[in-house]
């Protein structure tokens, strides 16, 4: 491929936000439409197969295998920040959760673009009354009717989501249990109130994960106006101080040009979006003088007001042969579940083993607003998944929601295929770690009620539910990990807000033809899982070009 290529749109990552806004783009115009992916075509059948997740971190292939630089705040430990590299981006290797977060999330997005005196420019609306219809064109939910209304679910959307036809006894007895200490049951998250437990809806269809690849481009993968390109990484995009052309690719093919003759859209995410931008000279013009990288636009929000969901397990060990251990007394189960699966695409193997979870609060949250999170797993984990645990058992997540830390994504080299250096800067803020401690101590309580004493469980991690806040603050800083949220780097807000690197249109401030359309462009992280949100800003950029 030694010629220029031109489209109409070139989209740069084929993520949860790319793959919908290629599809929509197809569907609502005329335009040529180039999708571009680093990494492979999502062929690994563990991808498609939902319990396949248990195991979807051990294959580096299909991960960009971030790590974050040492943080201070957790004993100075390195942390494992799995991203999908493969077609569908995170959304073939996460845990299906289809969670929206809470509605005053997108009021508060919406108050960033509250009019200046003299401001004369109109703004898209991000209120949830303006986004909900969002959520609901993209959602094809199996599961409407008197628990999950159609006020707030969508059946005729590409993105399939349902509740899982099996679950664990050990999440059962979660949800008793979690009743028991005093939180109420929620049928559906998405709908008036994210407060108390229930079982968790996937995005799944026909007993299969639905990514966004297979969701919105498996269908039209042969459109005449539609190219995609794997394996295939953008350098550096074309623009000068006044805007955006193209990109410079590299593939087995070497390098060459694409040219976008409307406009070049990021949808890498809140790492590779703003690690682009800054390859291609715009962002804080001192630190693109650190790289000798020409500044295009001092733009110093960019790679700014990183946050991410920090979260820990509490884990118990049982002497009964329960759950998804991979152990020898329990292969029975999987075999049937095998089975189940290979002729009806139901049992065991459909489950997305996050099956049950909810939301409370600690002392910084109300039950109005939920800001912590659970997602419960009937197995011991260690290490993402990496690590076979060799006990029965199970363990409870518990995630803060609403962190007032805030990090940074910095080149490390001018080298495109080096990754930046990430840095969530976790628990800086006393109020982040106050929450989680509130969080582990609602996960003991849960644990010691009377649902799971059949199941002669002790704990495991931490091993003492008898301890002060000192030591539960410990347990947190040695073992606390991401839950695989980040947001924020490419923040969206008016031109006055100096982090700001997109307006309301996600057009790069400063930049014709450039567009940044991914979980980057969220302000503040919403509470609760991100994939269901950056589909819904896909959503919203298709209808603002389309429009315009």
């Amino acid at each position: 491929m030694s010629q220029n290529f031109m489209f109409d749109y070139i989209i740069v990552g084929a993520g949860s936000a790319g793959c919908v806004l290629a599809r929509r783009l197809l569907d609502n115009s005329d335009a040529t439409v180039c999708l571009i992916e680093a990494g492979k075509k999502d062929q690994n059948p563990l991808i498609h197969i939902p319990f396949g997740v248990a195991l979807l971190s051990r294959f580096t292939s299909i991960n960009w295998n971030y790590n974050t630089q040492p943080q201070e705040h957790l004993n100075n430990r390195s942390l494992f920040w799995p991203r999908g590299k493969v077609m569908g981006g995170s959304s073939s290797v996460n845990a299906m959760c289809y969670i929206r977060g809470d509605r005053e999330d997108y009021n508060d997005w919406a108050t960033e673009f509250t009019l200046q005196p003299n401001q004369q420019a109109s703004v898209v609306s991000w209120s949830y009354e303006d986004i909900l219809p969002l959520f609901k064109h993209s959602e094809q939910n199996t599961q409407l009717g008197d628990t999950f209304r159609s006020a707030y679910h969508g059946a005729d959307g590409p993105l399939g989501v349902t509740t899982l036809n099996h679950t664990d006894p050990l999440s059962q007895s979660f949800l008793g249990a979690a009743q028991t200490a005093g939180l109420p049951h929620n049928h559906d998250f998405n709908g008036p109130s994210r407060y108390g437990v229930g079982e968790y809806q996937a995005t799944h269809i026909d007993g299969q994960r639905c990514s966004a690849a297979k969701g919105y481009i498996e269908s039209v993968l042969q459109h005449p106006r539609l190219t995609v390109l794997t394996e295939t990484t953008v350098l550096r995009v074309l623009c000068d101080e006044q805007s955006a052309s193209g990109v410079l690719v590299h593939s087995s093919q070497g390098e060459y040009e694409l040219i976008a003759k409307q406009e070049v859209i990021l949808s890498g995410g809140a790492i590779n979006s703003p690690q682009l931008l800054m390859l291609s000279g715009i962002g804080a013009k001192a630190e693109l003088a650190e790289h000798d990288i020409p500044c295009i636009l001092d733009l110093p929000g960019v790679g700014k007001n990183l946050q991410d969901h920090l979260d820990v397990i509490v884990q118990m060990k049982t002497k009964q042969a329960v759950g998804y251990a991979l152990l020898p007394r329990v292969m029975p189960k999987f075999i049937k579940g095998a089975w189940d699966y290979l002729t009806r695409k139901r049992g065991l193997l459909s489950s997305n083993v996050a099956e049950t979870g909810g939301f409370t609060f600690s002392r910084h949250g109300t039950a109005a607003r939920p800001d912590l999170q659970f997602h419960f797993i009937p197995a011991i984990l260690l290490e993402h998944g990496r690590k076979t645990a060799f006990d029965y058992g199970f363990g409870l997540h518990v995630c803060h929601l609403y962190p007032k830390s805030r990090g940074t994504i910095r080149l490390a080299s001018t080298d495109p295929f080096a990754a930046p250096l990430i840095d969530p800067n976790y628990l800086a803020e006393k109020e982040d770690l106050e929450a989680l401690i509130d969080g582990v101590r609602w996960a003991m309580k849960i644990f010691s009620q009377p649902e799971f004493v059949k199941y002669s469980a002790m704990p495991l991690e931490p091993d003492n539910h008898h301890i002060d806040d000192a030591t539960i603050e410990a347990f947190i800083r040695a073992k606390a990990e991401t839950v695989y949220h980040p947001v924020g780097t490419c923040k969206m807000g008016p031109k006055t807000d100096p982090l700001a690197v997109v307006d309301s249109d996600l057009c790069v401030h400063g930049i014709a033809g450039l567009r940044v359309v991914d979980a980057s462009v969220m302000p503040t992280v919403v509470g609760g899982n991100t994939n269901a949100p950056t589909i819904m800003i896909a959503e919203q950029a298709a209808r603002i070009i389309t429009k315009e």
